[in-house]
């Protein structure tokens, strides 16, 4: 079969579009799942399994929620 004409090639180009996206997905699709059964990394030091860190305990995250902690009450 040949693609001598527009309607040839638009058609060819729309099928090698998807093929392309197909093998992209399922790349996608396939490094989810097996996201999903890696072990999960051991508690860091100090750390107690099912709690919250520090940082989230005392209301701020990181420098950005801490300078508007102290804005807050600088102020």
């Amino acid at each position: 079969m040949t693609a001598h004409n527009a309607v040839g090639y638009v058609i060819a180009f729309i099928a090698a579009f998807f093929a392309g996206a197909n093998v992209v997905g399922g790349s996608v699709v396939t490094g989810r799942m097996l996201k999903m059964f890696r072990r999960k990394p051991p508690p860091a030091q100090g750390q107690v399994e099912g709690q919250p860190e520090l940082a989230a305990v005392n209301g701020h995250k990181g420098l950005k929620g801490l300078v508007s902690r102290m804005n807050r009450t600088g102020s």
